[in-house]
């Protein structure tokens, strides 16, 4: 009794930090997203610093996680992309720069050339 009593706090606890369910506010840059083997269409590739940025993420073929990095090599976000399933993820860059974008689910043979950039402006 008690450790549902406590997963259920833990559940409540932190069910606001999740990020998924955010919603974009109205004006919000949009970007759209194809995870394909094996590669990114990303359109467009490049969003402004300091202003939100939704993803509409999917994928035309097998399993993809889209996967952001920053120069520090630190990753900044990750989100499961599916077949027929339309994901959508807000997020906020703070800095200008070059960001890298890498494939976090194995999705075939050249699974590693499954790379691209988002170029983020002031």
């Amino acid at each position: 009794m008690i450790t549902v009593a406590l997963l259920a706090g833990l559940l409540f606890a932190t069910i606001f930090f999740t990020p998924y369910g955010k919603s974009a506010p109205s004006g919000a840059q949009v970007v759209q997203v194809q995870g394909f083997q094996f590669g990114w269409l990303i359109q467009p590739s490049s969003v402004k610093a300091n202003e939100p940025v939704e993803f509409r993420l999917r994928s035309r073929d097998a399993n993809h996680a889209f996967a952001v990095y920053n120069a520090d090599d630190v990753l900044l976000f990750q989100v499961q992309v599916v077949p027929v399933r339309t994901q959508e993820y807000v997020y906020m860059f703070k800095e200008p720069g070059t960001y890298e974008v890498l494939c976090f689910e194995y999705c075939g043979l050249d699974h590693d050339l499954m790379r691209a950039t988002i170029e983020v402006t002031r």
